[in-house]
């Protein structure tokens, strides 16, 4: 049954059009919550968000934070000003306009258990784990198993069917 929940939200999103491109994005990342598995010290208290840069990825978040939890944590999504706020983020989306300062971020976090979400060209070659693409129109993500395990996240094997693999 799970297997066929996530078929049928990842197909659904996946044809979505590039238009709603944030909210297909944040169903994305909630989705993640459920697929990808993080250490037993970071299922207590909240699951942190964090938004690092301008993008409108944060009040869809937002909105998802208000109804949706993280298994049985709740959802707390925080905009991040500067590389120097990335501290313990369980999830970590860059923004665009911060794609330049990838590098820098990937080192700031080391292998603390974070998920490393960006959606520009040629981030998942430098660490990063997710990075949202879109092909034939349509929103899709590239994952890099690596980039999760050297973090130690573990990724279900039914996420990696929808995803790109880098």
């Amino acid at each position: 049954m799970r297997h066929f929940t996530l078929a049928v939200i990842l197909e659904t999103i996946v044809c979505t059009t590039f238009g709603q491109a944030e909210k297909v994005q944040a169903s994305f990342v909630y989705n993640f919550t459920k697929y990808v598995e993080w250490p037993a010290s970071t299922k207590s208290g909240n699951f942190i968000i964090g938004i690092y840069g301008n993008s409108a990825i944060y009040d869809e978040l937002i909105k998802v934070a208000e109804s949706k939890k993280a298994g049985s944590q709740p959802i707390v999504v925080k905009k991040i000003g500067n590389a120097g706020e990335i501290t313990d983020q369980h999830m970590l989306f860059v923004a665009a306009n911060k794609s330049r300062e990838v590098g820098e971020i990937v080192t700031k976090v080391g292998s603390k258990p974070t998920l490393i979400i960006t959606e520009s060209a040629n981030n998942i070659d430098k660490g990063v784990a997710i990075n949202f693409v879109v092909v034939d129109n349509k929103q899709r993500f590239e994952l890099k198993r690596e980039s999760l395990t050297e973090r130690g996240l573990k990724i279900s094997s039914e996420l990696e069917k929808f995803a790109i693999m880098r």
